[in-house]
């Protein structure tokens, strides 16, 4: 195989879930693209990655800064649904149950993998809540992290009547939310069970 090949098959390794395997189809998938398409797709890459950024207000990955759910008067600014990251947040938008705004955490502590409290957006959300958010929502994996997590999140939190809810369980234990189908998702967001401080 020549150097370009193997340069361009390591390339699609890098994507998560792209085997030795696939990343070679890929490749070769190349070859049969003609040079417009290729073009295409690199433009739209380049674009994607100079004009796609995190939401200053909540993390949203957006064209627009602030994006359009944050700006949207339409969206309910009284219940807060926080996520681990922008692939949750997309998610439970595209099943259509959560018409709230979001708040994207960029993680869980994870000690094992050198994730504190530090290096997650949790002062950002609590300097979101105002008077005007009465519910937050936890839309994260039901695991050790994400409890450590909530827990640590919650005791930052200034005193108030806010209400914590989180996902319903039907969403197994230790799955990400990526796995799950929109009407479980609708389900979970309605059925939403309340979190004791």
């Amino acid at each position: 195989m020549s150097a370009l090949f193997t340069r361009v098959t390591a390339a699609f390794k890098r994507f998560p879930g792209v085997g030795a395997k696939l990343a070679e189809r890929m490749t070769f998938h190349l070859v049969g693209m003609s040079e417009q398409e290729i073009e295409s797709l690199v433009n739209s890459i380049l674009d994607f990655s100079l004009k796609v950024k995190p939401c200053r207000i909540c993390g949203v990955i957006s064209e627009f800064n602030p994006c359009r759910i944050c700006s949207s008067p339409k969206r309910d600014g009284s219940i807060l649904c926080v996520v681990e990251n922008n692939r949750d947040a997309f998610i439970i938008e595209r099943s259509g149950a959560f018409k709230g705004h979001y708040h994207v955490l960029g993680g869980v502590i994870c000690p094992v993998k050198n994730i504190s409290e530090e290096n997650l957006r949790i002062k950002e959300l609590c300097a979101r809540i105002t008077p005007q958010v009465q519910e937050l929502l936890f839309a994260l994996e039901q695991n050790m992290e994400s409890e450590v997590t909530i827990k640590t999140i919650l005791r930052a939190l200034p005193e108030n009547n806010l209400t914590v809810s989180r996902l319903a369980s039907g969403i197994p234990a230790a799955t990400g939310l990526e796995f799950i189908d929109e009407d479980t998702m609708r389900k979970a967001v309605a059925n939403r069970s309340r979190v004791s401080r």
